[in-house]
């Protein structure tokens, strides 16, 4: 599952994409929607994955570190530019964790539940 999310096409630059149950389905024959959800909660359990259902967003945790992106400074903009528009509070604060240890700034991020 966590490679399945990773590879997804429509992922930003920060690691996030939305929340598509009934497509990662369909992706793995004898799949359900059940059955990504449980598989999600696991990851998220293990701090893979950050996944939020009333704002239906999805964060893959390592991502920015795994792409490199973080070491480009044309890419590093694109990195904030997406961390910003995250409605979640609660995958914002993921990414803050891991903005943090990548040292790449996070002061702009709003953190405040009133963003939500």
């Amino acid at each position: 599952m966590y490679l399945l999310l990773a590879s997804q096409p429509d992922i930003s630059a920060a690691g996030v994409l939305p929340l598509s149950l009934t497509r990662w389905a369909s992706r793995a024959q004898n799949s359900t929607r059940e059955s990504v959800v449980a598989a999600l909660n696991e990851l998220q359990e293990s701090e893979f994955v950050c996944f939020d259902v009333l704002s239906e967003e999805l964060l893959v945790r390592t991502f920015i570190e795994w792409d490199g992106a973080h070491r480009n400074p044309k890419r590093k903009p694109a990195i904030l530019a997406a961390a910003h528009v995250v409605e979640s509070l609660a995958i914002r604060r993921a990414l803050a964790t891991d903005l943090h240890r990548l040292r790449l700034p996070t002061r702009e991020l709003d953190l405040s539940p009133q963003h939500e």
